[in-house]
């Protein structure tokens, strides 16, 4: 892969160039966004094509990774200017803070990059880089939604038309649910983050963003998905869904203790909830605790 990396600290920018190579990857280094642009666009002009079908399959760099805050320029407008010149380009922000990242690519780039939360795993970073294969669209089956909402209900589709203007934030949710059904991935995050914005509170909101985090399978956005289905469940205790989905979260990250409470917590909740029942008893079983899980298998 050709890679171009724009990280202003020498010694980080080495440690990713020295990994990076040692897979056989092209690394092109710059210390400071504006660096990365210019050679970006220096790319742009050695191609024998710039027409955006060209481009969306041979961009000039299979990669760009920016750190978030840097001199000069920062990852946001970097990532602006490239997108304007390549809307197809593949970018990873390196940002400590991953939430306000989330919200301000989705505010101003209006598209929804890859994140990774620093400081990370350097073999992590390579299984990111290197995943090509990575789901770009939510299918209709696959989204999980608390509730089934009739889109011909005139308040909703109104949602939907006007959910960036919408003032009520149960309605922003809404909306972010049908257009996440719809694989409208950038405006679904819009509608559940100024959701946020207008009710820190929302339960329903931090839920939403954390399962359509989920499955934009990259692994490194573990720590925002715990975060946000914690902001959940700390705002609705008995918010079933979002316990069960925090326990699987959990067990993704081999955190085997933490998922087993959420798991009981959501079968307190409910206890005849299938599928916190099944992952429980699996997970129980997988740890060799038999006995514990004979008990929650009685569960009729």
């Amino acid at each position: 892969m050709n890679i171009l990396i724009a990280e202003d600290e020498p010694s980080i920018a080495e440690q990713y160039m020295l990994v990076l190579k040692g897979r056989g990857h092209n690394v092109r280094l710059t210390l400071d966004g504006r660096k990365c642009v210019d050679v970006y666009n220096e790319a742009l002009t050695r191609l024998p094509d710039s027409s955006e079908e060209y481009l969306a399959c041979y961009p000039p760099f299979d990669m760009v990774l920016l750190d978030y805050r840097m001199p000069r320029m920062d990852g946001l407008e970097a990532a602006k200017l490239i997108l304007s010149a390549n809307p197809h380009q593949r970018i990873i922000f390196a940002s400590a803070y991953v939430m306000s990242t989330l919200q301000e690519s989705v505010k101003y780039l209006h598209s929804v990059v890859e994140l990774m939360q620093k400081p990370f795993d350097l073999d992590a970073m390579v299984d990111v880089v290197e995943r090509t294969s990575r789901s770009k669209e939510l299918k209709l089956s696959e989204y999980p939604a608390v509730e089934s909402y009739n889109e011909e209900l005139p308040e909703i589709s109104n949602a939907v038309s006007v959910s960036t203007d919408a003032s009520r934030p149960d309605m922003l949710v809404i909306a972010g649910v049908n257009f996440a059904r719809k694989a409208k991935l950038v405006d679904a995050f819009d509608c559940f983050l100024r959701a946020i914005e207008l009710n820190p509170n929302n339960a329903r909101a931090w839920y939403n963003i954390a399962v359509s985090l989920s499955m934009l399978g990259n692994d490194l956005h573990n720590h925002l998905i715990l975060y946000c289905y914690d902001q959940a469940t700390e705002l609705d205790p008995y918010y079933l869904e979002a316990w069960n989905n925090k326990a699987a979260a959990l067990e993704a990250t081999g955190k085997y203790e933490d998922a087993i409470f959420c798991y009981k917590r959501a079968l307190d909740i409910n206890y005849r909830h299938g599928k916190a029942q099944r992952n429980l008893v699996s997970l129980l079983l997988r740890m060799g605790r038999k006995s514990e899980a004979k008990e929650y298998l009685a569960i009729p």
